[in-house]
């Protein structure tokens, strides 16, 4: 179960709880929409976390957080299922008959989906969850950041690294949009790269020398490690102002947060290279929706610059 006081961190706007919780959820997510629709179980996957991070202030008892998840990943799974052609297995009744704590999750909330509702986020009041939280009738909570076409998201499943762990996990990319789409005013812009993701994810992960080349705000960044893949990071702008950030680095993922603003990265392989995303925000409220364009032109020629020093590496 989730720490109570990590979940109310989360639904407070503290983006490194966010981080935390979905790392809580994320594998038992994916392990329910992969057992329902084995061949659309990711996208189940990012949909259900998506509509879960979304409405996730509107859960009053942490007890109560597992059984509504689990609804929402059923009720998403069963519907990416039904775009199979016809013949397939029908949506659901492997993953309930196959045994286990899961088939027996599976077939308690399939026995309590109505066939009139609608294939959204999860069932209406779900888990304690107030009215809107995700179920029929909801009210889609305001202000989030946006979820960006999918693109290259067709050939991710096809050139991931094992070291990734795609069998029981969201990729990183799908992540990215899971915490953008949770976070107020958060711009992503998405990129395929003709590089391997060992390439990319070298200029990525070194903060303190490639940074400051291609994010032309930045004039320094100190990183100081932390506990497990936790840093400290300080960066120094080339207009004298100095920001400290909370940040995890790990293997395709980045995501850092200060007073005033979130940073993220993530890469994942695919066919024909690597794909790349970049998010951010301002955590100042009254500057979001005029940020949100001003954002996503600075990111495109981020990445621009970020792809520049990928070929420059390898040469």
């Amino acid at each position: 179960m989730v720490d109570p006081e990590l979940l109310r961190a989360a639904q407070g706007g503290d983006t490194m709880a966010m981080n935390d919780v979905l790392d809580e959820l994320s594998p038992y997510v994916f392990k329910i929409c992969g057992a329902i629709a084995p061949q659309h179980g990711p996208d189940a996957a990012q949909e259900t976390l998506i509509a879960v991070f979304r409405h996730l202030a509107g859960v009053r008892e942490p007890a109560a957080l597992r059984g509504w998840v689990r609804a929402i990943a059923v009720r998403e799974a069963v519907r990416m299922a039904k775009r199979n052609p016809p013949g397939r297995e029908a949506a659901g009744e492997r993953a309930a008959r196959d045994g286990g704590e899961l088939s027996v999750e599976v077939r308690d909330v399939l026995a309590r989906l109505s066939p009139r509702a609608p294939g959204g986020a999860g069932p209406a009041r779900p888990g304690r969850a107030r009215r809107g939280a995700g179920g029929r009738g909801a009210r889609p909570a305001q202000g989030h950041g946006e979820v960006p076409p999918a693109q290259g998201a067709a050939r991710i499943q096809k050139g991931m690294a094992v070291n990734m762990a795609v069998n029981d996990d969201l990729d990183p990319v799908r992540r990215l949009r899971v915490m953008a789409a949770a976070t107020p005013g958060c711009v992503v812009v998405e990129r395929v790269i003709a590089a391997p993701f060992e390439e990319v994810w070298a200029v990525a992960a070194d903060l303190e020398g490639e940074l400051p080349r291609y994010q032309p705000s930045v004039k320094t960044l100190r990183v100081t490690p932390g506990q497990g893949d936790r840093l400290e990071v300080v960066a120094l702008g080339r207009a004298g102002l100095c920001a400290s950030f909370a940040a995890v680095l790990r293997p395709g993922w980045c995501w850092m947060q200060s007073r005033t603003s979130v940073f993220g990265l993530a890469a994942v392989p695919v066919e024909g290279g690597t794909l790349l995303g970049r998010a951010g925000a301002t955590r100042r409220r009254g500057l979001r929706m005029l940020a949100a364009p001003l954002l996503r032109r600075a990111f495109a020629a981020e990445l621009d610059r970020f792809e520049s020093r990928v070929r420059q590496r390898a040469q």
